[in-house]
């Protein structure tokens, strides 16, 4: 039959290969048609199996969908009826040899999964129609709704109407994409699924096509039947996702169509809005009625209590007698027990609907202060209360948002154990006496999640108006006027410079007496105290300097006071008035003294070792000024040094050498060491020049002119006189001292007037041929005896030349 149908060659002698070949085709063939009784033997789920493999890969996209939904609806139901009947076949068949118990098992579950898929897929026809239905409708109420918003200005609640029913549609619309979300993210993983099926369905049908025995090709069918139900259900369960996805894409345009128009109401609305006494009025008796309600309920569980409690009890007492044997068997002791258990868990319900009740009754109370803020905010002209309304609603805000996750929190936590006592309760047969307190303790649980639920909900309603209004806030005062913006702003700027001035630094404890009995209290140093502080001691230490230098001038000008002197008063008087004004302003600015009582302990310690030697030296200072040992102007020698004092200032003094270096010396030297003051008590300095003449000068003529030269001079005083004396008769010559005085004053120098003298007394004795004399030496040579000469060689040998 094969060389029939293949094409004409030349004519040529066949090789063994293809002979080979042939003989494995018509192999092939054979078991090919040995295979076909077993084909014929299949039950009608194949057909069925392979026509709606067709459909569903079809209807894969439903979106594409060219049937309408009645089609839909009339193909599905047929294909659940011939599932249904499939499942009853399928209990009375028996499977084929070879065929395991869990394949089995797994053929009917997949006949069960396809009538479960097939139910679910008229579910979604049905969904999609209501979807596409709902969407008609909402796009006719969106054109509709134009204008409905009513004439300008417009309450504030009619804006929180519009506002409250925009945020349902939101959160409608957010859970829509999220689903459709998950749905998107299905598709992948059922292709994934369906492919696996399908290459598993072509193994079957290779292995169907390899089947030898009659035996083997039944298992091979029975198998490829299975897998061919395996493809239908994964293709079934992919449509599905797809019918899925497009009701849900049919909600969300739904959800995004009825959202818009409420965006754009509460976007026009809120443009020329109006917050009247009345309406806060109005608002605040529905919150009184509301808290009203609150009491009633929470008064209700508190009565209800005690009778929980003495039930316990009562439960308690007689399981301890059923515990110690009193004639009960144990199925009645762990009745008791279950019984003791609902009570407990009504009890611990009621104490949960308190806490929660509480807690409702405080945002109540809480929401009556944040509308009477939120109406300042609106309605007060004045910008500081403006702000403070602003300020309050904004920390409203921050206290509240950690409620939510706990409140979340908590309310996983009851779920989780609604889901436990669902679990055991679904094991507990209804002819059990025990099932109705368990079904009481879930009850219980139940309640519980209630409460939370309930709570959680006015939590985020309350957030989420605080939100609102925030931005209300921000978007109103952006419309205000320039200067009442600028009002804002300086009032805003105002109340947070405030908070930085009224930050407290630290603390310290003040002793004050008050009717004669010491009270202690508590100061507190702030950032406004600090920098008030700063700024006084500031511009008085301002007017202190300038006060101190128009008294120097003063001083200096009127009063004859030389300038160092002048100079040495205004820095002990301007240190002085420093101390005062630092005490004065820690007063005015409230600050106790004993604000530096923190440097105690080791720090005092080390502070007061670090000023030992700069308070020494204060103190000598003002010893020196009170003792007036050492004065300005004043002639003295401490530690090796000579010179003027020039300076006394708060830790040393300054000393002017004669040759104009000036030297820093600390004011405790004075005190501890030996000072020798040439102008203690007179500046009057008695000084000595010493002359030495030549011998066989006349001694007298040259007392003379000494004399002469020392009264001739215009700084050397005559009272008392100079005079001049024969010291010594010297070596070379012979030597006169002239002694004089001089006072030492700051224009005198003593230096000068010795060079001053000199010169006199060299003219003179010039004139009068007195020579001054050098150092001369008479050397006497004995020449009675020859001269010794001898020559001494060096180290080489060699006689020096």
């Amino acid at each position: 039959m094969f060389l029939s149908e293949t094409p004409p060659v030349r004519a040529k002698k066949a090789s063994p290969f293809s002979f080979y070949l042939r003989c494995i085709a018509v192999l092939i063939f054979c078991l090919l048609m040995a295979a076909v009784p077993a084909v014929a033997q299949l039950t009608p789920l194949n057909k069925l199996a392979g026509d709606e493999r067709k459909k569903d890969k079809e209807e894969q996209s439903p979106a594409k969908e060219s049937r309408s939904p009645e089609e839909l609806r009339s193909s599905t139901t047929k294909q659940l009826k011939e599932a249904e009947a499939l499942r009853d076949r399928a209990f009375l068949e028996t499977a084929p040899m070879g065929i395991t118990l869990d394949e089995q098992d797994e053929r009917r579950s997949l006949v069960g999964m396809l009538i479960t898929y097939l139910t679910m897929r008229l579910n979604s026809i049905e969904s999609l129609e209501e979807a596409r239905g709902e969407r008609r409708l909402a796009e006719q109420e969106a054109r509709s709704s134009v204008g409905q918003e009513g004439k300008p200005p417009y309450s504030i609640l009619r804006l929180d109407e519009f506002r409250d029913a925009a945020d349902v549609a939101r959160v409608k619309v957010q859970g829509m994409e999220s689903s459709l979300e998950m749905v998107k993210n299905e598709f992948s993983r059922l292709q994934k699924e369906a492919q696996r099926a399908e290459e598993a369905n072509r193994r079957a049908l290779e292995a169907q096509a390899s089947a030898k025995t009659p035996e083997e090709a039944a298992q091979a069918a029975w198998r490829k039947e299975l897998a061919d139900l395996r493809v239908r259900v994964t293709a079934l369960a992919y449509a599905n996702a797809n019918l899925r996805a497009d009701v849900l894409t049919e909600g969300l345009i739904t959800a995004r169509a009825r959202l818009a128009p409420l965006e754009l109401q509460v976007e026009r609305v809120s443009k020329n809005i109006s917050f009247s006494q009345s309406d806060l009025d109005s608002v605040l008796q529905g919150l009184e009625a509301e808290r009203g309600r609150l009491e009633k309920e929470l008064k209700e569980i508190l009565d209800h209590n005690p009778r929980n409690v003495a039930l316990r009890t009562r439960i308690q007492a007689e399981l301890d007698r059923a515990r110690i044997g009193t004639g009960r068997d144990d199925g009645h002791a762990r009745l008791l027990e279950t019984g003791l258990r609902a009570v407990e868990a009504g009890i611990e319900s009621n104490k949960v609907a308190v806490d929660v009740l509480t807690s409702l009754l405080t945002i109540n109370q809480g929401l009556k202060v944040l509308w009477q803020l939120r109406y300042e905010a609106y309605a007060n002209t004045d910008p500081e209360k403006r702000r403070v309304a602003y300020e309050q609603l904004r920390k409203s805000l921050e206290r509240i948002r950690p409620w939510v996750p706990y409140t979340q929190r908590m309310l996983k936590v009851f779920r989780s154990q609604e889901n436990d006592q669902d679990q055991r309760l679904a094991t507990v047969l209804p002819a059990n006496p025990s099932r109705q307190l368990e079904l009481e303790i879930l009850e219980s649980y139940h309640k519980r999640r209630i409460m939370y639920e309930r709570l959680n909900n006015v939590i985020e309603g309350a957030e989420r108006n605080l939100l609102h209004w925030q931005k209300d806030f921000d978007v109103s005062r952006e419309s205000r006027s320039f200067s009442q913006r600028l009002a804002d702003g300086y009032a805003f700027l105002a109340y947070y410079a405030k908070r930085v001035c009224n930050f407290e630094l630290f603390a310290v404890e003040d002793t004050v007496e008050v009717a004669g009995q010491k009270v202690t209290t508590s100061r507190g140093v702030t950032v406004g105290k600090s920098v008030g502080a700063v700024i006084l001691f500031l511009v008085g230490y301002l007017i202190v300097s300038f006060a101190g230098r128009r008294m120097h001038s003063i001083l200096v000008s009127r009063f004859s006071v030389d300038e160092q002197t002048s100079n040495v008063l205004r820095r002990w008087i301007v240190a002085l008035a420093v101390f005062l004004l630092l005490i004065l302003t820690l007063n005015l600015a409230r600050i106790p003294l004993t604000v530096f009582a923190f440097l105690g302990g080791a720090l005092a310690i080390g502070v007061g070792f670090g000023t030992q030697t700069l308070i020494k030296n204060f103190i000598s200072g003002i010893l020196m000024l009170l003792e007036r040992k050492v004065r300005v102007g004043d002639i003295v020698e401490v530690e090796g040094i000579v010179g003027r004092v020039t300076e006394v200032d708060l830790r040393s003094s300054t000393v002017q050498g004669f040759d104009g270096v000036e030297t820093l010396i600390p004011n405790a030297s004075f005190l501890e060491n030996r000072v020798t003051n040439w102008t203690y008590t007179s500046p009057k300095m008695r000084r000595m020049l010493r002359v030495g003449v030549a011998y066989g000068s006349p001694a007298h003529t040259v007392a003379d002119v000494l004399m002469q030269c020392g009264k001739r001079h215009g700084l050397i005083l005559n009272d008392p006189e100079p005079y001049v004396l024969l010291e010594d008769f010297g070596d070379s010559s012979i030597v006169f001292a002239l002694y004089f005085w001089i006072e030492m004053l700051p224009n005198v120098n003593a230096n000068q007037v010795a060079s001053d003298l000199r010169y006199m007394i060299d003219k003179k004795f010039r004139e009068l041929a007195i020579d001054i004399s050098f150092p001369q030496r008479d050397v006497h040579l004995d020449t009675v005896r020859p001269l010794k000469i001898q020559v001494i060689p060096d180290d080489t040998g060699i006689p020096e030349g």
